[in-house]
């Protein structure tokens, strides 16, 4: 305690300047209160409280600093746990104020997303994402912080972070993954589509009720960016997360019930003044693509011999004319007859897709409606072409 220069020297560097003046404040005959970081003989890093009083000897004209040097580093730290406290409710107040009041689900995951970044200072535009997924890990909406736009229908790319990266593997185990660097961990997947290297990465799956809604993972370009608090705070957060995205799946589960029904209502008016299958057909295809944006739609129906489909309406911007067959085998339309099934086809080049749902009265196929679009629309063509052809069957 009488070596000054040792007893400086074990003072932590952050902490220096608290110390420094406090022996400033001595030197000028001032009582003076310090509290710093000092490393211990056993090398822990504890916090002490310096109470210094000054005193003059009249007499010699001499000064003493009387002091008492105790050990506060148990009121320290719980003090800053309950700052942590304080700032994860912040935060989480923060994350529920975000997430709350959006009327699309693509609002909701980009807003998710968007606070997510800002909380954890993670990069905004890199392999950041947001990834809405059913039990078997299968993507059915993804949000990239690069971009920004809603994938209703994951690349293969997307899917295979899912499959074998960060992301998959928060899924398949439920927990948090965080890694220090990226380089050093089999973890994490390489893609072509990086344009950067993302040093550091936070994975955090999102459950409701047991089952799994959807991974957050967050990238950064510095190693050890990420910390055990990040992984805590976005752990804590998910339950309000979780709430928020039902939410939005919910609204929009009823948006494209009304839109189905409405379209499946109008669909049903303009077919009603026709009495033959040329007609209602023609007018079903034209009224669908109206109402539902689709830039092609079609529908094709077995030939007597059931050996190939012919094409019964189809509107001008569809790839079939009428009058013209598919076979029953290899093409989308065939299959899905075939099947009974309704097929997707996405455009590796980006292009338009392209589905094939089989129409049904009661037990017996009747045939495919085909349509070609950039955004699959969720709703049930087939609920949509069964009532026309309840329509067909009834005036045939």
């Amino acid at each position: 305690m009488n070596d000054h220069r040792f007893w400086r020297s074990r003072v932590h560097p952050d902490d220096d300047e608290v110390v420094a003046r406090q022996s400033r404040a001595f030197a000028q005959g001032e009582n003076s209160v310090s509290e710093f970081r000092f490393f211990h003989a056993d090398g822990r890093t504890v916090w002490l409280r310096d109470s210094g009083r000054v005193e003059n000897d009249p007499e010699t004209g001499e000064t003493t600093v009387y002091g008492v040097v105790s050990d506060i580093t148990e009121r320290k730290l719980a003090e800053q746990q309950l700052a942590d406290q304080k700032r994860l409710f912040e935060n989480l107040l923060v994350v529920a104020q975000a997430t709350t009041g959006h009327a699309t689900l693509e609002e909701t995951l980009n807003s998710i997303l968007d606070v997510s970044i800002m909380l954890t200072d993670a990069e905004d535009d890199g392999r950041s994402s947001l990834f809405l997924c059913d039990e078997s890990g299968v993507i059915g909406a993804a949000i990239l912080a690069r971009g920004r736009h809603l994938h209703k229908k994951s690349g293969a790319k997307i899917q295979k972070m899912m499959d074998s990266g960060l992301s998959g593997w928060a899924a398949q185990h439920r927990q948090a993954a965080l890694l220090e660097d990226t380089s050093q961990d089999d973890r994490w997947l390489a893609l072509e589509i990086d344009a950067h290297t993302a040093q550091s990465a936070l994975a955090v799956p999102i459950m409701f009720g047991g089952r799994l809604l959807a991974v957050l993972t967050l990238t950064h370009p510095r190693r050890g960016h990420f910390t055990p608090a990040h992984a805590y705070l976005l752990e804590a957060a998910t339950g309000q997360i979780s709430l928020a995205l039902r939410n939005a799946q919910m609204h929009d589960q009823q948006k494209i019930l009304v839109n189905r029904q409405r379209t499946l209502y109008q669909t049903l008016r303009a077919v009603g003044s026709h009495l033959t299958q040329e007609g209602v057909s023609q007018a079903a295809v034209t009224t669908v693509a109206e109402l539902t944006s689709w830039t092609a739609v079609a529908i094709l129906l077995p030939d007597e011999d059931m050996t190939a489909l012919q094409v019964a309406a189809a509107t001008e911007t569809a790839p079939f004319v009428r009058g013209e067959t598919a076979p029953l085998t290899g093409a989308l339309v065939g299959q899905a007859f075939g099947l009974a099934e309704t097929l997707y086809q996405s455009d590796q080049n980006g292009g338009d897709g392209r589905l094939a749902a089989p129409l049904r009265h009661g037990e017996n196929k009747l045939g495919n409606t085909a349509k070609i679009t950039r955004t699959v629309c969720q709703m049930a063509i087939e609920t949509i072409v069964l009532s026309t052809f309840e329509v067909v069957s009834g005036t045939t």
